[in-house]
C-alpha cells in the first residue's frame, strides 16, 4: 500500500500472539491514521472497504471481539521498519450502502488500555510508588512490555507504615500509574519498539538526544515542509518550590541534562506554584525530579506543521529532537518533538506534528 518507497503492514493477534495480517485485509486498507499524544495513550484508527456483504463477513471474521484483540500498525519508508501503534481494538464501525459494499472502521488504543479495564478500588497497596507501578505493569508482561520505571520514586514517596491507614488504590492500574506519575512529576506512555515489543516508561520525562533530519522550509528542493508556523507565550513556564515546616519556600532548580537546553534566549518563567501532592503527603521530602518536568513545562515557543513523509525520508517521533531550517533567525534551531498524528493513504503518508523549546534563537 502507498508506493515503492512507503508501504503498510499489519499485525493481527489475540493477546501474546502476533502474527501478519492476511492479504485480503490488507488490501481491503483505505487508509490508517496514528496519533501519538504527549503523556497519554497511542490511538489508531483504520477505513477497511469490502465489495460486498460476503467480503466484509470475511473481513469482520478475522478479528476476534475479545478483550485483548490486538493490531500492530508498521510503515515502511524506503525499507526502514517504523512500528507507529501497538494496541487493543476497541470499536468496530460498519456502514452498508445502497450498492453493496461495506465500509468498516476499526479504532483502537496502545496496551495501557487493557490496565483501565478493571476498577481495584479499595485494593491494598504496598511498598514505594515505584514498587506499586511494576506491580500494575505486571499485567502487560505477557504481551511483550519491558517495564522502565524510575526507582529514584524510593527517595519521594514512603513505604506503608504500620502506625498509618492502610493505603489503598482508587480507581483502576492506569488511573493509579497515571495519578502517581502527576504527584511525582513523572511522565507514562508506552512505546512500541518492535512488532509485539513496547516499553512502559514511568518517569522524569526523558528526551532522546538522538536528532532526526532537518524540517525544511522555503529552501527549494530541500524543503520538506507543507507548512509549519510557530506560537511564543511569554507566561507559559512555571517555577516550583517546596514549602517547609516553618513557611519557608525553597526553589526547585531546573536539572542539567534531563531536559537539554535548546535555545539561546529562554524565557524565565514567569508563574510560580508549589510541587502537588507527593511533598504534602511526604513532609521533609524534596522531589528532585520535578526540575526535569520544570525544565520541559516551560515550553514558551510551540511550533506546529505537516510534512510529506516521503520527501522527508522518514517518519517523525515523539520525544525526540529535529532541527529546523528556514523558519526565521529567531525560530531555526532544535526543537523537542512532542506530538504527532500520522496519516496513511493510498497515495501517501503525511503527518502533523507539534514542536517545543525553551525559548527563541538556536544555540
Amino acid at each position: 500500500m502507498t508506493g515503492e518507497r512507503l508501504q503498510l503492514q499489519l499485525h493481527l493477534g489475540d493477546g501474546a500472539v502476533v502474527l501478519p495480517a492476511p492479504p485480503d485485509l490488507l488490501a481491503a486498507v483505505e487508509s490508517a491514521s496514528v496519533q501519538s499524544n504527549p503523556g497519554g495513550r497511542t490511538g489508531f484508527q483504520l477505513s477497511l472497504r469490502a465489495a460486498s456483504r460476503d467480503a466484509a463477513t470475511a473481513l469482520l471474521a478475522r478479528l476476534p471481539p475479545t478483550r485483548e484483540a490486538r493490531l500492530v500498525i508498521v510503515v515502511l519508508v524506503d525499507g526502514a521498519k517504523t512500528v507507529l501503534s501497538d494496541g487493543i481494538l476497541t470499536q468496530h464501525q460498519v456502514a452498508i450502502t445502497r450498492d453493496g459494499s461495506v465500509a468498516i472502521g476499526l479504532t483502537g488504543e496502545d496496551l495501557t488500555f487493557l490496565m483501565d479495564l478493571d476498577d481495584r478500588t479499595g485494593a491494598v497497596l504496598h511498598g514505594s510508588a515505584h514498587q506499586q507501578v511494576m506491580a500494575c505493569l505486571m499485567s502487560l508482561r505477557p504481551l511483550g512490555v519491558t517495564a522502565a520505571v524510575d526507582d529514584k520514586a524510593h527517595a519521594s514517596t514512603r513505604a506503608d507504615h504500620p502506625a498509618e491507614a492502610t493505603p489503598t488504590q482508587l480507581g483502576t492500574d492506569y488511573a493509579h500509574v497515571t495519578r502517581l506519575a502527576a504527584d511525582l512529576g513523572f511522565v507514562f506512555h508506552l512505546a512500541p519498539d518492535d512488532v509485539g515489543r513496547s516499553t512502559a516508561h514511568w518517569g522524569p520525562p526523558v528526551v532522546d538526544t538522538t536528532q532526526l533530519p532537518p524540517l525544511t522550509l522555503g529552501m527549494g528542493h530541500r524543503s520538506n515542509l507543507e507548512s509549519l508556523s510557530f506560537t511564543l507565550v511569554p507566561h507559559q513556564g512555571t517555577a516550583r518550590y517546596t514549602i517547609a515546616a516553618d513557611g519557608t519556600r525553597t526553589d526547585v532548580a531546573p536539572a542539567v541534562g534531563l531536559a537539554p537546553r535548546l535555545a539561546r534566549q529562554p524565557v524565565p518563567p514567569q508563574r510560580r506554584a508549589p510541587v502537588r501532592e507527593a511533598a504534602a503527603r511526604s513532609p521533609g521530602l524534596v522531589d528532585p525530579t520535578y526540575a526535569a518536568r520544570q525544565a520541559l513545562d516551560a515550553a514558551a515557543v510551540t511550533g506546529q506543521g505537516t510534512l510529506d513523509v516521503a520527501r522527508y525520508g522518514g517518519l517523525l517521533r515523539p520525544h525526540r529532537l529535529v532541527p529546523v531550517r528556514g523558519a526565521t533567525a529567531p525560530y531555526d534551531g532544535l526543537y523537542l518533538v512532542t506530538s504527532v498524528s500520522t496519516q496513511i493513504s493510498r497515495t501517501g503518508v503525511t503527518q502533523s506534528f507539534a514542536l517545543q523549546r525553551e525559548g527563541l534563537y538556536p544555540l
